[in-house]
């Protein structure tokens, strides 16, 4: 609802715009911004949280594309999955929505299972303790 609160101010009549503003603010204890980075407004809250979680979902078990990057809600969510870049990052995701080191940490991934199938080297050869 915060989001669209400077929308809803802007499509307002000139008469009822003060009262409006006024009442928003008073209700909610927030001054109307005329852009918020977040759906919480300055910062993340649980709504952002809520949203931004079926995206990373998405993203992890489909192909498809939800967003243009000429979309304002995929700027949102690379806002949200930077933010949170820690939990998001780990995730494995289809190439088209990741992070810039998601990528890098896949095309790292990838150059060292070809060296594993390449073999030991230098007489070196990891295995896993039992």
């Amino acid at each position: 609802m915060q989001i669209v609160c400077f929308d809803a101010l802007k499509v307002s009549h000139d008469k009822d715009k003060t009262f409006f503003r006024n009442k928003w603010e008073y209700l909610h204890g927030m001054v109307i911004e005329e852009e918020q980075p977040f759906l919480g407004g300055t910062e993340p809250n649980f709504a952002d949280l809520a949203v931004a979680g079926n995206f990373a979902w998405a993203r992890a078990v489909s192909p498809i594309q939800l967003l243009k990057e000429a979309d304002p809600v995929y700027a949102w969510r690379e806002r949200m999955f930077t933010r949170f870049h820690a939990v998001v990052h780990p995730t494995i995701g289809y190439q088209h929505s990741l992070l810039p080191a998601q990528q890098q940490d896949i095309a790292a991934i990838g150059e060292a299972q070809e060296q594993y199938k390449k073999g030991p080297q230098n007489g070196i050869r990891l295995t896993a303790s039992t």
